[in-house]
């Protein structure tokens, strides 16, 4: 049990430092002025909001970065999580959080208070928002592995072998499920008062988040499946990537698998479910759009393979070259393209569209009508 252990331990922490590296591309472009990008993105229907370069040290990196609320977040290879008013670009501070081999999750946010709680591998703070001063950190009894998502006054994340929610003081865990043998490095999904939520190897639970109490378990997504990317749902079903190309939808009431598509491609990244559609990212091939009823192909786009803003029957992308491209959600058509040099941000907040450059450029636009 013991090398079992070990083993989950060491291929979970591999997972996520894969994943975390992944989040410093695209390689750097041929160097530009600044006023060059602006303009090639004008031509696109982008107007500058406000742009600056993250507070990085001397060989310091950034990791990822998020939209979190009113926030924008980065973090960096010093364990640095640097928070900017997402309106302004104001930097509002900087904090180290533990130790740099610990990758930091995605800060969340707890309603209707000033604080913020961040997780890392192995632990779990609270701080407070307008000043980023740490108000509590404790050690946590489990390596986690996916985002915190807040429900009442828990938190709910996985780790090896167990997927729990724990109270928002540090003190004790509300309810657990446990999967010997496996881990919970699946980004999980709220759907109103539930949960559903993933093992690496695609077994799946949906259960109250409140409590822990199961209203359906154990589906599956076959023998020899492995899943990466987040999960995503609607009201109807709760949607699977797997990394050897299939995408499943299981029924949100009883677990039933309604349909399953195979795709090419790599699908380690998140799903994104919008409308009636479902945008599935798979690496080295470009961007899916299926229907959320029957699984079907609506339209394909190549090298097109990070989500990042949903906005008014379009989505805008960014590629491998750092070229931003706004697709019709219903045709696939491309309807505007600029390269900017950077990586789009995901953006679900609002419809401000976010770029960040390898060096730590970030730049906020908004689109024109």
């Amino acid at each position: 049990m013991f090398s079992l252990r070990r083993s989950l331990t060491a291929t979970l922490f591999l997972t996520i430092l894969l994943a975390a590296m992944g989040g410093c591309s695209p390689a750097p472009a041929p160097a530009r002025t600044h006023a060059e990008i602006v303009l090639e993105a004008g031509k696109a229907g982008l107007k500058e909001i406000w742009h600056r370069r993250l507070p990085l040290l001397g060989g310091e990196k950034w990791i990822n970065v998020w939209r979190v609320g009113d926030s924008i977040y980065a973090t960096t290879t010093s364990a640095r999580l640097i928070r900017l008013n997402a309106i302004s670009g104001a930097l509002a501070w900087d904090v180290e959080l533990g130790n740099p081999e610990y990758p930091i999750f995605r800060p969340a946010d707890v309603p209707n208070s000033d604080y913020l709680l961040v997780v890392n591998k192995g632990r779990g703070f609270l701080l407070h928002k307008k000043t980023g001063d740490i108000l509590m950190q404790s050690h946590l009894s489990f390596a986690a592995s996916t985002d915190p998502t807040i429900v009442g006054n828990c938190f709910l994340l996985g780790g090896v072998e167990s997927f729990r929610s724990a109270y928002l003081d540090f003190k004790g865990t509300s309810w657990n499920v446990t999967a010997p043998g496996h881990a919970f490095t699946v980004r999980p999904t709220l759907e109103g008062d539930s949960i559903s939520f993933s093992t690496d190897t695609g077994r799946l639970w949906r259960v109250n988040a409140s409590d822990g109490k199961w209203i359906w378990r154990d589906r599956s997504t076959g023998p020899d499946s492995h899943v990466v990317g987040g999960l995503a749902s609607d009201a109807r079903a709760v949607y699977v990537p797997c990394l050897d190309g299939k995408v499943f939808a299981f029924d949100m009431n009883n677990g039933s698998n309604l349909w399953y598509t195979l795709l090419e491609g790599r699908l380690d990244q998140n799903l994104t479910c919008t409308r009636s559609d479902l945008l599935v990212p798979a690496s080295g091939k470009g961007l899916y759009n299926l229907n959320t009823s029957r699984g079907d192909i609506r339209w394909f786009v190549p090298d097109a393979t990070t989500v990042g803003t949903i906005i008014r029957g379009s989505v805008w992308v960014s590629d491998s070259e750092g070229n931003l491209k706004a697709i019709s959600l219903d045709t696939g058509d491309i309807l505007a393209t600029a390269n900017v040099g950077g990586k789009i941000v995901n953006n679900t907040v609002d419809q401000l569209v976010i770029t960040i450059t390898h060096s730590g450029e970030l730049t906020v636009y908004s689109v024109g009508k």
